[in-house]
């Protein structure tokens, strides 16, 4: 898979996701689902978004390159 078709992907899914919660969740009506879907779309991104600062962290390590930690 090239770059290009991850990022096609990507959007694609943002746009299926947009589209199950509006059509699924919102026109259900029922406030609980909402919130459950809320909550588990923040977590997923948090969890996601930690595991890439890591990442990029431990990239940026191998390579050479410095990153200032915070003096104690």
């Amino acid at each position: 898979m090239t770059p290009v078709e991850f990022l096609a992907e990507l959007v694609f899914g943002v746009y299926q996701l947009a589209s199950i919660f509006i059509e699924n969740v919102v026109a259900g009506g029922d406030p609980l689902s909402i919130v459950a879907f809320l909550v588990g779309q923040v977590l997923i991104v948090g969890s996601i978004a930690a595991i890439a600062y890591l990442a990029v962290g431990a990239l940026a390590s191998t390579v050479g390159i410095q990153i200032p930690s915070p003096r104690k």
